[in-house]
């Protein structure tokens, strides 16, 4: 972003971001927002259908891990310096 704007953003928002910057800021967005989604809805799902077929319950050890990382990430993400975190009130 610093070497796309030739410096740090002015203020808040996507104002006058290059097209391939704004392009980057969708894609990222959108797969975070899917891989959220899908984390918090649909591996629980998938948790107890492999512990309902014997066949599949090998698997849920994977799907367990998947799971527990997101709060995991998430905490991690907060130990970051505060003004990391919350940069936008400058």
């Amino acid at each position: 972003m610093y070497q796309s704007l030739n410096g740090w953003p002015e203020s808040i928002g996507t104002n006058g971001f290059p097209p391939a910057l704004l392009i980057h800021d969708q894609i990222t967005s959108a797969y975070i927002t899917c891989l959220l989604l899908f984390t918090i809805f649909v591996v629980p799902a998938i948790i107890l259908l492999c512990l309902l077929v014997p066949r599949f319950r090998y698997l849920v050890f994977y799907f367990v891990v998947h799971f527990v990382s997101l709060p995991i990430c998430y905490g991690l993400i907060n130990l970051a310096p505060n003004d990391f975190l919350y940069w936008w009130w400058d």
